[in-house]
C-alpha cells in the first residue's frame, strides 16, 4: 500500500509498516511501541486537528490497519 499524508510525505508497506515509518520520523513518538503510537496519533489528531479517529482492533496490526483506514476516511491521508 502507498499512503500520502497531508504534508506530502509518502509511505509504503502494510499498515503496520507505514505506521512504524511514521513513528520513526515523529518528534515525540519514536520511542513508543506500535500500539502506543496508534494511541498517540489518535490523541494528537483529536487535540491538534479536532478530528476524532475511531480505531478498533484486537492486535497492534489490526489497530494499525484501522488507523490508516480512518486517516484516509477522514481526509487526513490518501492512498497513492
Amino acid at each position: 500500500m502507498k499512503l500520502i499524508t497531508q504534508d506530502g510525505r509518502v509511505f509504503f508497506g502494510t499498515a503496520a509498516q507505514i505506521l512504524v515509518q511514521m513513528r520513526d520520523i515523529s518528534f515525540s513518538g519514536a520511542d513508543l511501541t506500535l500500539g502506543q503510537y496508534v494511541d498517540w496519533v489518535i490523541e494528537n489528531t483529536r487535540r491538534y486537528e479536532g478530528v476524532e479517529l475511531v480505531v478498533v482492533g484486537d492486535t497492534d496490526e489490526g489497530r494499525a490497519k484501522a488507523l490508516v483506514e480512518e486517516l484516509v476516511h477522514k481526509g487526513l491521508a490518501q492512498r497513492g
